[in-house]
């Protein structure tokens, strides 16, 4: 098996000279047992999971051969820097990689929120993705595996002379390749779709795809011509094989993509009895500003709703931007609502970078406030504001870095009003990796609004608008978080406005998946 680790090390070689032609999409971390894992996340549609190689990362094995670009148009497409790689943590025991790697994709999908995935591994990310198979078919649509196939258990695979550069987290991980393989009756076990795709060239054929051939010869294997080891994820015939598979696994399944969708419509701007909330359906309020957060929060208890969001207003230009004495008193009261703070930023010119430092620093502050009692932290983009778009949050989110903590919110009102980047799809697969919560109305088309003609706050179901495109896409993302109905300035009966808005809110949602 010597041979499985010199190939395994030499394919970063290769792909390593192309590095400063990848332009990498949005990425999160997320908490993997105490080990940092980073990940990317874009495109739109049912979730791909791809696992690279070793010695490479998910730009490196994906991004550079022009995988991910590819796939995004018709796919979600995750990918992850798996332990000892890329910018991920890189421990050091031997321990602490094999089976563990695999645990780490399962975690992602939770974090995700995604019940099930498609799957392409390549090399060892192939390792990763059998292993996958037997201990989680259940979180498996299909598999693609690729420049590798059958590594049988506890197979032996010394340290050759050429890994004596290599560093401690590589050595302990490629030591622990042994612990990815599986049994003859484990392989024989696996029920779903599976395809393995590897080069004529490929020097692992007689050691890992042959044997797998014998023990399963109902899986379809796809030559690629010409291609090695190093080489296969760049050839076009490679790419083509994983999208035709694909294709016809998506055909032909009605499996759940994803958890079912509960979205939980919530109100704010507006100001009915509480009781009236839960009469029509909603379920729960956001609350505006700080004073009376403590009643709202009871009265809501009381009714079995939740307070979902607060929002707070933060000043960059004032000494103390924000009543943090206030904030404090209210916290113990948004504890059992898991509450978020939707933060305004106000003070500086629209967008302006220059004042990052100092927001990043302010809101990592309230963060560290608000985590004992289980409260987030959500970026709210408001026309007019220095806190303005969607991309505005992003970017905080990402210099930030606290998923879970601090996340972004999308308001369609304000993307109308303020936002110039009229693709829609491409803001909201910006944000997904921080996307925790979206607003949403009845509007007239952003063209009017931009242009002064139209009327970009009405109540669900009114206005030349079609928010079923904003619905759509945001299933596509699996997106299934709290989504706010802006009530802002509506005149009329609040409960008519709510009554109304409920009624086209589940009229635009019956036929999402």
């Amino acid at each position: 098996m010597e041979r499985l680790r010199i190939a395994l090390c030499a394919t970063l070689v290769a792909i390593a000279a192309w590095a400063p032609a990848a332009a990498r999409g949005a990425e999160g971390f997320f908490d993997s047992d105490g080990v940092r894992i980073r990940y990317t996340d874009e495109g739109a549609g049912p979730p791909v999971v791809l696992i690279h190689g070793f010695m490479a990362s998910g730009d490196l094995n994906w991004r550079i051969p022009g995988v991910i670009r590819l796939l995004a148009k018709d796919y979600r497409v995750i990918t992850l820097d798996n332990r000892g790689h890329g910018k991920s943590d890189k421990p050091t025991d031997v321990d602490d990689y094999g089976p563990k790697m695999a645990q780490d994709v399962l975690r992602l999908l939770d974090h995700l929120k995604i019940a099930k995935a498609h799957f392409v591994g390549y090399s060892m990310g192939g390792l990763i993705t059998m292993k996958l198979a037997t201990i989680a078919p259940d979180r498996m649509l299909s598999a693609v595996i690729g420049g590798m196939g059958w590594l049988k258990e506890g197979s032996a695979v010394p340290d050759p002379k050429g890994r004596r550069g290599t560093s401690p987290p590589l050595r302990a991980c490629a030591h622990a390749f042994p612990t990815l393989g599986i049994t003859r009756q484990e392989l024989a076990a696996i029920n779903l779709p599976l395809m393995v795709v590897v080069g004529t060239n490929d020097r692992l054929i007689k050691y890992v795809v042959d044997p797998f051939r014998e023990a399963r010869p109902d899986v379809p294997v796809t030559m690629v011509p010409g291609a090695n080891h190093i080489n296969c994820v760049f050839r076009a015939e490679f790419r083509n094989a994983i999208t035709e598979f694909l294709a016809k696994q998506v055909a032909a399944s009605t499996a759940a993509t994803a958890p079912a969708k509960t979205r939980p419509l919530f109100a704010f701007c507006i100001d009915p009895p509480v009781d009236e909330l839960k009469d029509l359906g909603y379920s729960g309020y956001g609350h505006l500003w700080l004073p009376g957060v403590d009643q709202r929060a009871a009265a809501l208890t009381r009714q079995g709703l939740r307070l979902f969001q607060v929002y707070v207003r933060a000043d960059l230009s004032k000494p103390e931007p924000i009543d943090k004495k206030a904030i404090d008193q209210v916290l113990p009261a948004l504890k059992p609502h898991r509450t978020q703070l939707a933060m305004l930023i106000t003070g500086g010119k629209p967008s302006d970078p220059t004042l990052d430092d100092q927001a990043v620093a302010l809101l990592n502050r309230v963060a560290d406030r608000a985590k004992p009692y289980g409260v987030s932290i959500t970026l709210y983009p408001h026309t007019n504001d220095w806190l303005e778009k969607t991309s505005d949050c992003v970017r905080l989110a990402k210099k930030i870095n606290r998923p879970g903590e601090v996340g972004v919110m999308f308001n369609l009102c304000h993307w109308m009003k303020a936002d110039p980047n009229r693709d829609l799809r491409a803001v909201l697969a910006e944000a997904k990796p921080w996307l925790a919560a979206v607003s949403l109305s009845g509007s007239d088309t952003p063209e009017q609004v931009r242009a002064g003609k139209g009327n970009w706050i009405q109540p669900l179901g009114q206005g030349s608008y079609d928010v079923r495109q904003l619905l759509k896409l945001l299933a596509e993302l699996n997106y299934d978080g709290p989504v706010g109905l802006q009530c802002y300035g509506l005149k009329g009966d609040p409960r008519a406005i709510l009554a109304q808005s409920k009624s086209a809110w589940d009229r635009l949602t019956a036929s999402l998946p």
